[in-house]
């Protein structure tokens, strides 16, 4: 069997990481859920790789801020040195996800696959 990569999660908040009541999409509060409970939520996730994980920041993403892209930049840029690490998995919201993606498609200069997530309805 093939020893499991390692991948580092980068949490920022968003609809992926949101609470509320049951069955009631609407009145969800995005970013509340720490990245570890929203990743134990997935099962069997843990059996395909190595995860560790990283918050910036737990923010809807209409409010994520300018400081919280340099410091995803930066972890990121430094997660690329650590021979370690296999690939990135960024969580965010989706109201700005495309443009958090083309935005970090500009700045970064890694070799490492980063992917970006999100979901419509909270977890």
């Amino acid at each position: 069997m093939a020893e499991k990569k390692k991948i580092a999660v980068i949490a920022t908040g968003g609809t992926i990481a949101g609470t509320g009541p049951a069955g009631d999409a609407a009145g969800y509060r995005a970013g509340e859920l720490p990245v570890e409970e929203v990743v134990s939520s997935v099962p069997g996730l843990g059996e395909i790789a190595n995860l560790e994980m990283h918050t910036v920041c737990q923010v809807d993403s209409n409010d994520i801020t300018f400081g919280a892209y340099r410091e995803v930049k930066n972890l990121v840029e430094q997660l690329e040195t650590d021979p370690s690490v296999d690939g990135v998995v960024i969580t965010h919201g989706t109201d700005t996800l495309e443009e958090t993606a083309f935005l970090l498609n500009l700045v970064l200069d890694v070799a490492k696959p980063v992917v970006i997530t999100g979901a419509m309805r909270p977890a």
